[in-house]
């Protein structure tokens, strides 16, 4: 018995209530216990374990323990009211206790014949026996089918008795308005024992939306709809350009079929009077897709092949000086590998930009597509001179200054300088080299040195290299690197 005493609970006495120990009847063993407010008298169980009872489990409307009576059967347990819909009726099981050790066995019967009092299936139960039954879903693979394309929940369903194509459009949420309704098509599986095959059946989703039966047809399992898209949906809807900088009204716009570049461009207004249109860049997707994939290529190659070069360097080079010296080179070319494969492309078409009236309908106002980008910085009126000079650096675009002039202004070019490679980037994008020119222009005074120079434009000066076969190879590919590098929209200073 508990008491509590000053908010403590506290057992008070233990009382054996067993006539036959104490040899004194009940009344005379409780009577001097005086019973207060509060008090527990708690009287335990000989056996802790729940006895004279059989479990039901699983899939039925009332599991739990239910008290075992002499001859009691299965059925006794399943009345139509506790079974549950979809209930697997020909497979359940019991798992029973058998002596000495009451090691657990398990016994197959049949539900649905047990529920009609087959004697054979409809076992007469035992203390401690556990009864499961199980859904048709736990023992079978529920049957289902897929819609994928135009509609608001593209994904996999449950295949229901008699369930037709409007059924799964209706628990897909419907076609989207993008969706071609006049023709869909179910790939159908067509299994037997030992092969499977498919095959598409074309229906009209219209007529499938009214209920008819003709193409409201019943679905089987692994029946997949595709739900199409109008075809030139993309083409007239998903189509924009971007206008970037220097014009009146930049943005994003969208474009129709066979519009021009002078079309959008008046659309926005036109440009403003800081526009720089001889600066004008136009990427384009699919052209950044490809010289992207050729960026890639090389870069693959080329790491190849100094990677074998690289194992060839012992035998090749004569003195150790030499080799010190092709290992640094070789490491610089490696650097800028790695430089031009952090640099992506960016799909830049030369393009020339003139007044609105002007350009319209000349051979560079394309027909815009999908993903064009077209940005028109404002004049920067330095030029550039990179590479092998003495002085690296931007100056000041003059009116009639010459290469011959910037360069002399950088300092010159070094002892390591390759100045019969030397080039020059235009601020349009496009490239001229001195290797266009001829000695005899040189000589009356033109050619590569006296081109006029504008602002923005690059004089790029490459490194020399030796004139040993393998520097030849390494050579090569710095100078396709660089090539690669101008259409990455970057330009690569030599080797680091």
């Amino acid at each position: 018995m508990f008491r509590v005493e000053a908010h403590d609970r506290k057992t008070v006495v233990d009382i054996n209530l067993a006539p036959q120990t104490t040899g004194k009847p009940l009344d005379d063993i409780t009577a001097g216990v005086a019973v207060q407010d509060m008090d527990l008298l708690r009287i335990l169980p000989i056996d802790g374990r729940l006895r004279g009872y059989a479990r039901l489990e699983g899939h039925v409307r009332r599991p739990g323990d239910y008290a075992l009576k002499p001859g009691m059967r299965l059925s006794a347990l399943l009345p139509p009211d506790n079974i549950l819909p979809e209930t697997n009726m020909n497979v359940g099981e019991i798992v029973r206790l058998y002596p000495p050790d009451l090691h657990p066995e398990k016994l197959q019967f049949r539900p649905g014949q047990a529920i009609k009092g087959d004697t054979t299936e409809d076992r007469e139960l035992q203390e401690f026996d556990q009864v499961r039954i199980f859904s048709r879903w736990e023992l079978e693979e529920m049957p289902t089918v897929r819609i994928s394309g135009e509609v608001q929940k593209p994904g996999e369903y449950r295949l229901m008795n008699n369930m037709r194509v409007l059924d799964l459009l209706t628990g897909a949420g419907y076609p989207k308005r993008t969706a071609y309704l006049k023709d869909a098509e179910i790939n159908r599986i067509q299994k037997t024992a030992a092969t499977v095959t498919s095959a598409p059946i074309v229906i009209n989703l219209e007529e499938a939306m009214k209920g008819s039966p003709a193409h409201n047809i019943l679905l089987e399992p692994f029946d997949e709809l595709l739900v199409r898209r109008i075809p030139n949906w993309s083409e007239e809807t998903e189509r924009h350009i971007t206008l970037k900088g220097e014009f009146r009204f930049p943005g994003t716009y969208p474009i129709y079929k066979g519009e021009r570049l002078s079309s959008v461009i008046r659309r926005a207004g036109g440009f403003t009077d800081r526009a720089y249109l001889k600066a004008a860049k136009f990427t384009r997707t699919p052209v950044r897709e490809l010289q992207q994939k050729r960026i890639d290529e090389f870069i693959a190659q080329s790491e190849q092949e100094l990677a074998r070069r690289t194992t060839e360097l012992a035998s090749t080079a004569s003195t150790k000086e030499e080799l010190e010296s092709a290992r640094a080179v070789m490491e610089g070319v490696k650097g800028n590998l790695h430089y031009l494969k952090a640099a992506k492309a960016e799909g830049r078409v030369v393009i020339q930009l003139n007044q609105l009236d002007a350009f319209a309908g000349s051979p560079y106002d394309f027909e815009a597509i999908a993903g064009d980008t077209l940005e028109i910085p404002q004049r920067t009126n330095t030029v550039s001179v990179l590479g092998r000079v003495v002085n690296p650096t931007n100056f000041a675009a003059l009116d009639g200054r010459t290469v011959a002039d910037y360069l002399e202004s950088a300092g010159g070019t070094t002892a390591d300088s390759e100045t019969s490679e030397i080039y020059v980037v235009r601020v349009d994008g496009s490239v001229f080299s001195r290797q266009q020119y001829s000695s005899l222009t040189a000589l009356l005074g033109g050619g590569f040195m006296g081109e006029e120079l504008e602002s923005g434009d690059t004089i790029v000066v490459p490194q020399r290299f030796e004139r040993t076969p393998w520097m030849r190879t390494v050579k090569d590919i710095t100078t396709i690197m660089s090539q690669l590098a101008i259409t990455a929209g970057t330009v690569l200073l030599g080797l680091r």
